[in-house]
């Protein structure tokens, strides 16, 4: 995989644009890291969601 050097990727595009929101509305690092707590959970619920919906299609 060619990287070009002065190219950023979208990951790096993502993170600077979370870093200039937080700064943007005075977000702290504490409610930052509330934030991620609920990602993370959000996301566990919508994993579990798609797995009970992947076992019934197989049954």
């Amino acid at each position: 995989m060619d990287v070009k050097p002065n190219v950023p990727n979208k990951a790096k595009i993502t993170e600077d644009l979370i870093l200039s929101l937080c700064i943007a509305r005075r977000i702290s690092p504490a409610t930052l890291e509330k934030l991620a707590v609920r990602l993370s959970h959000l996301e566990a619920v919508l994993d579990a969601q798609t797995d009970a919906g992947n076992q019934h299609a197989h049954i």
